[in-house]
């Protein structure tokens, strides 16, 4: 999502040069746009926002500058970003800037929910290290749930021998993601309706890169003896991001 600031008309005088007091003079930066950020993963805890900027230099000034300033982020984090450039005269202008955002303190429901992130940059073009234009832009960026859609199916059961029997309950995820990789490690128990536990699967390991589809089964060792048409299922899913559990109703 793009977002422009305009940047005010900075006299050449200003810079100390000898000009006519009648003179008009074009600013330096003009029609500033922030385009739609991208979003990479830098660790476990940071993922780094580029912001691709454009402008105009109309005057026959090339000079050099530096852009900084603080990124902001819905849920509170903050980074700050500074990079130099030099402004051509007379031409269209490019370039980014990047902060290395924390990701949020808790990922839970950033796991499994799709949400908008709203960027806020506060910030300001210096040029010849004493002027400077300052501006503020947001942005939203659409962070796609690593484990969206998260869906558990019908249960299957069949004898394993006289005793017991093996239940399986396949689920499956979507990494709605565009940048990060989820993996980890799956575990669950098998509720009885009596609160009682009927089974628990062994822990099993799960990898889905950005954009991928992951499917698989828990599967339960189930006496015969505690076999029941309906069966509470709780699932524990854990990655380095965090970690967290889902109830699921199994028959019935």
């Amino acid at each position: 999502m793009a977002a422009s600031a305009g940047v005010g008309v900075i006299p050449l005088a200003a810079f100390g040069a000898s000009v006519s007091a009648s003179a008009e003079w074009s600013p330096v930066v003009a029609n500033l746009t922030f385009l739609a950020p991208s979003v990479q993963l830098v660790n476990l805890t940071h993922a780094r926002v580029t912001l691709p900027f454009t402008f105009i230099n109309p005057s026959a000034l090339e000079v050099p500058a530096v852009i900084e300033g603080n990124l902001t982020s819905t849920y509170g984090a903050r980074a700050r970003f500074s990079d130099s450039l030099t402004i051509r005269s007379n031409s269209p202008n490019s370039g980014s800037v990047f902060a290395d955002v924390p990701l949020p303190a808790n990922m839970t429901d950033y796991l499994t929910s799709n949400q908008t992130i709203r960027l806020a940059a506060s910030a300001a073009v210096t040029v010849f290290g004493a002027a400077r234009l300052p501006f503020n832009t947001t942005c939203d960026v659409a962070w796609g749930a690593p484990m969206s859609n998260l869906t558990f199916g019908d249960p299957e059961a069949g004898p394993i021998n006289s005793t017991h029997s093996i239940v399986a309950v396949p689920f499956s995820f979507a990494n709605a993601n565009d940048f990060m990789t989820v993996e980890g490690t799956f575990t669950a128990a098998l509720i009885l309706p009596n609160g009682s536990v009927a089974g628990t699967s062994h822990q099993a390991a799960f990898r889905a890169p950005p954009g991928a589809m992951f499917s698989s089964n828990v599967a339960f060792e189930v006496p015969n003896i505690a076999a029941s048409p309906s069966y509470t299922m709780v699932v524990s899913f854990a990655t380095p991001y965090g970690s967290f559990q889902t109830e699921v109703a199994v028959g019935g």
